[in-house]
């Protein structure tokens, strides 16, 4: 009896903890090492109708000819985030997003920032990486924090009412 009781613990405990904070629909839209806007240091941007968005895909891309068209996305079912690292002195950065989870009223954005390891070769240019993404919107999110890899934060934004 007892262990049954265990067992039946551990698994609400499961269920709760995947209830909790559950995985988020997403898909990367853009990824590069170089953008025609500039961002000094990291940048996060969380974007909810089109006409700003499609103003800042042409901005972000103005130094590409001809400018790619904005992919089209549907803000009445999706959002855009975008994550930049800023300027950096060589080739060999990266960003990427490594999970999104939702807790509660919270979408936790999981980045992987990569940085060129010591001694390796890289071109002396500077560059911008950076990851745009499109997310499902989910009723009741109204932040989202950006997490580095091990968790700890790096920005948090409120999302406009709908």
């Amino acid at each position: 009896m007892r262990r049954k009781m265990f067992w039946s613990g551990v698994s609400l405990s499961m269920v709760l903890v995947a209830c909790a904070a559950s995985a988020i629909e997403y898909a990367v839209i853009d990824q590069q090492v170089n953008a025609g806007k500039r961002f000094p240091s990291l940048h996060f941007e969380v974007i909810t109708e089109e006409a700003p968005f499609k103003k800042f895909f042409t901005d972000l891309h103005s130094h590409q000819l001809p400018s790619p068209l904005p992919p089209e996305i549907d803000f009445e079912s999706s959002f855009v985030i975008f994550i930049s690292m800023g300027e950096r002195p060589t080739t060999g950065y990266r960003v990427e997003i490594d999970q999104m989870k939702r807790s509660d009223d919270l979408l936790k954005v999981t980045l992987r920032l990569q940085e060129p390891s010591p001694g390796e070769m890289n071109a002396t240019m500077i560059t911008q990486p950076f990851v745009m993404a499109k997310v499902k919107r989910e009723k009741g999110i109204r932040q989202v924090a950006f997490l580095d890899g091990q968790g700890h934060p790096l920005h948090s934004t409120s999302i406009p009412e709908e």
